[in-house]
């Protein structure tokens, strides 16, 4: 049976205690952030997290505590919990907690590190680059799965497997490759293997290489959308 462990690695850069400072917009909080870095270990079947939080001012008041959060890629499953609500760090600088998780294999996954407030809910904390969520490939299985469509004669968009639960890919942050281009419309569903990020206008996918699908799509795919909503889509 896996355990989840997690210990505290302080870097500290700079010195002094954090004081309690006044609660201030989500959107303007970018004085602290946190990253993920992983390494994959047992086999592949397990992932360490490396949550490293940059300190340089208070947190918001109503911040209780912070937690990851994995989310599996192309599988219609809850998001879980990794690791109990900790301790925000109490010094300027960085400071390092590592994690260790089990998600199980065949999976890409996500982590987000979120924010506790008094009151119950969550908040994203991100990185200084607006990074939503963190991507471990140490799994296995592909980061997106659906078929090439156009929007027009030559705007080519990549449609994930409905009812799936993969990731929209935006269409401003990710253009299609031409091997992949000349996919579009004819209904093939290719496995796509790579990493997702956070772009400027919604999920970026940085492709390593690409397979026709052999699983395919459970529901077929309802075709090409408008340009309509392609507009809606970052409205």
């Amino acid at each position: 049976m896996h355990r989840k462990l997690f210990f505290f690695v302080f870097l500290v850069v700079g010195s002094g205690l954090l004081v309690a400072g006044a609660a201030r917009a989500r959107d303007d909080f970018l004085a602290n952030s946190a990253t993920i870095d992983f390494v994959c270990y047992d086999g592949g079947d397990g992932v360490m997290l490396t949550v490293t939080h940059t300190v340089s001012d208070a947190y918001p008041t109503d911040w209780v505590g912070w937690y990851v959060e994995r989310e599996t890629v192309g599988a219609c499953v809850p998001d879980v919990q990794i690791c109990e609500v900790l301790p925000f760090p109490d010094q300027l600088g960085q400071t390092a907690v590592v994690l260790t998780d089990f998600p199980g294999p065949g999976r890409n996954v996500v982590y987000r590190i979120l924010a506790r407030t008094a009151d119950g809910g969550h908040v994203g904390i991100y990185t200084g680059a607006r990074m939503a969520f963190f991507h471990s490939i140490c799994l296995g299985g592909p980061a997106f799965r659906g078929t090439i469509e156009l929007y027009a004669v030559d705007f080519p968009y990549f449609a994930p497997c409905p009812e799936e639960c993969w990731f929209e890919i935006s269409v401003l942050d990710t253009m299609v490759p031409a091997d992949l281009a000349e996919l579009a419309g004819t209904g093939i569903v290719v496995d796509i293997f790579g990493t997702l990020a956070s772009g400027m206008e919604g999920t970026r996918l940085d492709i390593d290489f690409w397979l026709e699908s052999t699983q395919g799509c459970m529901v077929v795919p309802a075709g090409p959308k408008s340009w309509g909503g392609v507009k809606a889509i970052y409205r």
